[in-house]
């Protein structure tokens, strides 16, 4: 392994240098790469450990608390469920599929759907598989019984994958959580984390990530980028020469609800989470998230098929609100030429810190 190691170096050597009389394009990009290595990865790396070797503590108090709450919900769930089929019985017990469990398996996908499509005549959804029964199928029908099924789902997976697991995963002389940190570890150049991972604790329920807590004097701090995304859109924008979308940052806008009042036709004030007194403003709210995967498509390539399903619209609806953006924003749709040219040309694109 060792010498495996030094000739892994001695290859990536002759590619990996930072020279500062170069431009970051330089070497087919490689300049960048190497800059980016040597300036922010390899002085993270320290960072990454004390954080995986200090850990998270956990309150098991809470946490034991909160499974016996949430093991409660999911039989009120499962009891929802079959006070639905209630009514059904006859046509479940003239059923001879030789198929179903009395009473039927709510976690098994072959019963639920011979249940639906063979005995109660559901019909399928449209762009979702035949027969299926997965949360956008349920979701779409929206009946008791399919509502109740996707309770009972939500909570199995809030205990299966945080609420009871969590606690499995805290080492025993610390009772803390040290998960594993990779740097690079998603495509668009994300940190990661796994065994467990951290980074997908649902920030919609808020019991969930109290089960995190801080050491005996210290407190938790929580921070969040704001409009990271749209805020680099602006500066790359900007830095080709185009300011319309980088005044609204520099003016202090909110640029997801300047992108939603593009993509709605609305004026902007409605577009705002909150109203100039500082009051909530619930429909703002809506059409600002409904913005965030018209742009977001955009930033990371997704197709218009793939924004639709998302958003669960039609393909020409989701087409027409990206017409609607780039009409009053073209530079963003100068920054997505431009891009996908530099890479059909040079069979790469590099961010503003000039990785490839």
């Amino acid at each position: 392994e060792m010498v495996i190691t030094h000739e892994l170096i001695e290859f990536q050597k002759q590619y990996l240098y930072y020279d500062p009389e170069c431009a970051f394009s330089d070497r087919n990009g490689m300049n960048g790469v190497a800059w980016t290595f040597f300036n922010i990865e390899m002085p993270l790396v320290d960072v990454m450990c004390r954080l995986e070797d200090t850990g998270i503590l956990l309150d098991k108090k809470y946490a034991q608390k909160l499974s016996v709450e949430y093991h409660d919900k999911k039989e009120q769930a499962l009891d929802k469920f079959y006070a639905e089929l209630e009514p059904y019985q006859d046509k479940i017990s003239a059923y001879d599929g030789g198929k179903l469990d009395n009473p039927i398996n709510i976690g098994s996908p072959t019963q639920l759907a011979i249940l639906f499509y063979d005995i109660l005549g559901y019909q399928s959804v449209d762009r979702q598989p035949a027969r299926g029964t997965g949360e956008a199928v349920l979701t779409a029908w929206d009946t008791p019984l399919a509502n109740a099924i996707l309770k009972y789902r939500e909570y199995d997976k809030l205990l299966g994958t945080y609420i009871d697991k969590l606690p499995e995963c805290a080492n025993p002389n610390d009772g803390r959580v040290h998960c594993g940190f990779k740097q690079y570890g998603a495509d668009t150049g994300r940190m990661s984390s796994v065994e467990p991972n951290l980074q997908n604790i649902p920030s919609h329920n808020k019991d969930i990530r109290k089960i995190f807590t801080a050491s005996d004097d210290y407190v938790m701090l929580s921070s969040d980028y704001s409009q990271q995304e749209p805020s680099c859109l602006a500066s790359f924008c900007h830095k080709m020469g185009y300011d319309k979308l980088y005044n609204v940052r520099l003016n202090g806008g909110d640029l997801y609800s300047a992108t939603a009042s593009a993509c709605y036709k609305k004026a902007y004030e409605d577009c705002l989470e909150f109203n100039a007194d500082g009051s909530k403003n619930p429909e703002g709210k809506k059409f600002r998230n409904l913005a965030k995967p018209v742009l977001l498509g955009i930033l990371y390539s997704r197709g218009d098929k793939s924004v639709a399903e998302g958003m669960g619209i039609t393909y020409d609806e989701a087409k027409q609100l990206k017409r609607n953006l780039f009409k009053d924003y073209p530079e963003i749709m100068i920054f997505e030429q431009k891009s996908l040219e530099h890479a059909e040309e040079y069979g790469w694109v590099s961010t503003i810190c000039g990785i490839s």
